[in-house]
Parts: structure tokens; sequence; C-alpha cells
């Protein structure tokens, strides 16, 4: 948890893409996490945010504008691969 804490993180998606047919943010997000910024939205996306039934979609449209803090694709795959050791097999 405290290596997590230290990554820098930006607004989503930040490089990151969800596989065909996940919903961002909803049923897939990316593997550092992510963590929502309703900061940055506009009052009726917070109020569909928590919704129920129609929040599915909230997150997903935050998650293409900038509603959420997402740790760069390129940082997280830079410090994985320095810190996983498995890499000396390749």
């Amino acid at each position: 948890m405290g290596t997590q804490a230290a990554l820098p993180r930006i607004p989503s998606p930040g490089g990151w893409s969800a596989p065909a047919g996940l919903r961002p943010a909803w049923n897939w997000t990316p593997p550092p996490g992510i963590q929502p910024r309703l900061d940055r939205a506009p009052p009726w996306a917070r109020i569909w945010y928590g919704t129920p039934l129609v929040d599915r979609y909230a997150y997903a449209w935050l998650w293409y504008h900038g509603g959420w803090d997402v740790v760069p694709r390129e940082a997280w795959s830079l410090r994985h691969s320095e810190g996983s050791g498995s890499a000396s097999g390749q």
C-alpha cells in the first residue's frame, strides 16, 4: 500500500484502455487502482454517479472525462517491470 501511495496520479484515462467488452471504472480498472475525483465533475455527473442502475454509465463517462485519478500507464509499467524480478529469465 505504501508503494502505491508513492506513485504519481493523473486524471483518467492516463494512457490506459479497457479491454473490449468491459466498461472502464465499472467492471475494469487498471492494476494499480483508481480514485474518484468528483470535484472535477459537473453537478449532474455527481448525481448520476450516485444513482443506482445508471451509475455504471457515470463511472465510464467520468473515466473518459478525467473523473478518476490513475497511475500513468508508463509509470506503472516501469515500476512493475523494475520491481518484479521476473524479467531475469527473458
